[in-house]
């Protein structure tokens, strides 16, 4: 019997509306690696920075960067227009209802800067979640076992209980391998026909 769904948040809730990683790449010329995007989030988003300028420095040095003011000022301008930005995605609201008034509980587990995690109170949508948890909370990013494990017992529940829904094909695969139902986001419409078939949700 599912009890809980899970959700990400940037791609499958909400978006910046400013693609931030691909943003900073093409700025400072970094090469189109395949590694890049896991660098980008372990140095990133497994931090509890006490300032946007920490973080930038550290994005800076991360990748060879010299350490430049208008640098530092253009990585803290660009997360800061991406939380300022950011919109949910049409639906969601109605969506999330719909879940908590059916009894069901809703995890939020979701790779994000310690600055970027307060857009869950500014878009509205805190209140709907039981459990919360980011990766700089955690020290360990998504699909990482761990982050399972820990959001499974802050809901209260066991993987055979819960779904959890990303658009990150990876994420879904290592859920699933973990032994989570999983279902990857497309489309508000497209998650709500798969809540009810099979799931009847």
């Amino acid at each position: 019997m599912i009890k809980a769904i899970i959700f990400d948040l940037w791609g499958t809730l909400a978006t910046k509306n400013v693609p931030i990683s691909k943003t900073l790449q093409e700025k400072f010329a970094i090469p189109k690696t395949e590694d890049f995007a896991r660098r980008y989030e372990e140095d990133v988003q497994l931090n509890q920075w006490e300032t946007e300028e920490e973080m930038a420095g550290s994005f800076l040095s991360k990748f060879g960067l010299e350490h430049k003011a208008d640098s530092v000022g253009f990585i803290v301008d660009l997360f800061r227009r991406g939380i300022n930005g950011a919109t949910l995605f049409d639906g969601i609201p109605e969506l999330l209802t719909t879940l908590k008034t059916n009894g069901y509980k809703l995890g939020l587990l979701s790779n994000t800067t310690v600055f970027e995690a307060v857009a869950l109170n500014q878009l509205g949508i805190a209140k709907f979640f039981d459990a919360v948890l980011f990766s700089w909370q955690t020290g360990k990013l998504k699909p990482a076992n761990e982050m399972f494990d820990q959001i499974l017992a802050k809901l209260e529940v066991t993987k055979e209980e819960s779904i959890f829904i990303d658009d990150n094909k990876q994420n879904i695969a290592a859920a699933q391998v973990y032994g989570i139902q999983a279902i990857r986001f497309e489309s508000v419409p497209q998650i709500t026909q798969e809540l009810s078939h099979p799931f009847n949700l």
